[in-house]
């Protein structure tokens, strides 16, 4: 947008500036004329004047810009034209010398005049202020005419005339219109590129919602028919990213939940034969098997579950799942925080999400530790443990369904590889985010960022 008014703004500049040249152009042409006319009609009137009253004609031009003598010689010696102004000035004297009451006329525009010792030239050529073309062009502004007619007499009429003045602010009568217009211009372009825009903003605003709830509201179509396609195109795709993780997901819970059945059966039977340590092995790995099919389940459930969202107090709910760990003989601490911090989700699902991830820093560290900080649109939660911690190519990784580091954090303690996946795809549901960060030299923090209530 800014590129845009500065361009217009530029380019409405330069055809101003051009124009105001061009309109110079034609004053000085106008001016050069006139004076050349002037000039020329006074030299006529001495010419055709008795030789003894010449001087008084002469002398009659006292008091004016135009200064005037008569001598033997001309006042200045003749230069060469090369400016197309000369050339103008030349052509406009010549077709006024009509008749034969001039043998030579030669003439220089210059700065000065060359008649000096007047004071006609401090009255009428100081104060005359630059004119702003005149930096970058070469312009006959402020000069002198001066014209020598040679008479029959062989007399010399020198006659030294300022060309007219031209204002400094030229351009000032047509600022106000053009600038208004270059305003109005530069309003109507941006609420273009505004319009124009809107698609890619609201597919910007849409993708960001969709990545972090697959449950997002479809993106609304616009007003133009550009727009509405835009928005067909990505609801039709949010639908079959959607439906490809719904299928999978689904598929995972059904082949979970059908093997309960033959699992419960393999259980029964294992139950009933007689007491050995093969038997006792095959129940942990039967009681494995549950807790996989189980956590299975409820991370099927969780993708897509729409439990109905009310306003809960993080504060309370994590000092009451501390409280349960902490008497069910589980090390886990709450710094408490003042005040009420509300935020509207599903309590099960934010419960069990937390608990997960509370549990897995305790089974792997022995203890853990929360605390949690607000600004006006974000509550953070930051749950810390001293354990082993986690490679950093790993941090990402530890969010895939079923991956479970094959270090430290692993060795001889069960569980499935879930629980991490399962408090991710709760908290994005929530439009909340989750980041996993080492500690030196060992340990790991836990930062979970939900959006605040408002209302």
């Amino acid at each position: 947008m800014l590129i845009i008014a500065g361009s217009l703004v530029l380019a409405y500049s330069f055809s101003l500036f051009v124009y105001s040249k061009d309109r110079l152009d034609a004053l000085i042409y106008l001016g050069l004329e006139n004076t050349a006319i002037t000039i020329i009609h006074f030299a006529h009137t001495v010419a055709t004047s008795d030789p003894d009253s010449r001087q008084d004609v002469v002398n009659s031009v006292e008091g004016t810009p135009m200064l005037v003598t008569l001598t033997n010689e001309p006042a200045f010696k003749y230069g060469e034209h090369n400016t197309e102004y000369d050339v103008a000035f030349d052509i406009y004297l010549k077709s006024g010398a009509h008749s034969d009451d001039f043998k030579n006329v030669q003439f220089l525009l210059s700065e000065e005049t060359v008649i000096p010792n007047s004071s006609v030239e401090h009255r009428f050529l100081t104060n005359r202020t630059p004119h702003l073309l005149q930096s970058l062009y070469k312009l006959p502004i402020h000069l002198i005419a001066n014209v020598a007619v040679q008479l029959k007499s062989g007399q010399w009429l020198n006659v030294s005339l300022p060309l007219p003045d031209y204002p400094s602010e030229l351009w000032s009568p047509s600022l106000i219109p053009v600038g208004l217009f270059t305003i109005i211009l530069i309003l109507i372009s941006g609420w273009t590129v505004r319009r124009i825009h809107k698609p890619l903003t609201d597919v910007t605003s849409a993708t960001r919602e969709f990545s972090k709830n697959i449950n997002a509201p479809q993106m609304k179509a616009g007003r133009s028919p550009e727009a509405r396609l835009v928005a067909e195109a990505f609801n039709e795709m949010q639908r079959k990213v959607k439906a490809i993780i719904r299928s999978r997901t689904e598929m995972m819970g059904a082949i979970s939940h059908d093997f309960r059945t033959p699992l419960t059966l393999i259980k029964l039977r294992a139950e009933s034969l007689p007491a050995s340590m093969d038997r006792d092995r095959l129940m942990e790995s039967i009681g494995a098997m549950e807790v996989i099919i189980n956590d299975s389940l409820i991370f099927a459930k969780e993708t897509f579950g729409q439990e109905t969202k009310r306003k809960i107090d993080m504060a309370a709910l994590l000092q009451s799942i501390c409280d349960d760990l902490t008497e069910a003989g589980r090390n886990a601490e709450f710094l408490a925080y003042p005040g009420r911090i509300i935020i509207k989700g599903n309590p099960l699902a934010l419960r069990r999400a937390f608990t997960n991830i509370m549990e897995n820093a305790i089974k792997y560290a022995g203890a853990v530790r929360v605390t949690m900080r607000a600004n006006k649109n974000y509550v953070s939660i930051y749950i810390d443990d001293d354990g082993p911690g986690i490679p950093e190519e790993e941090l990402e990784k530890v969010f895939e369904p079923f991956y479970r580091c094959d270090l430290a954090r692993s060795e001889d303690v069960g569980g499935t590889g879930l629980g991490l996946s399962l408090a991710k795809s709760v908290i994005e549901n929530h439009g909340g985010q989750i980041q996993l960060r080492g500690h030196q030299p060992k340990g790991l923090s836990v930062m979970v960022q939900l959006v605040l209530d408002k209302d």
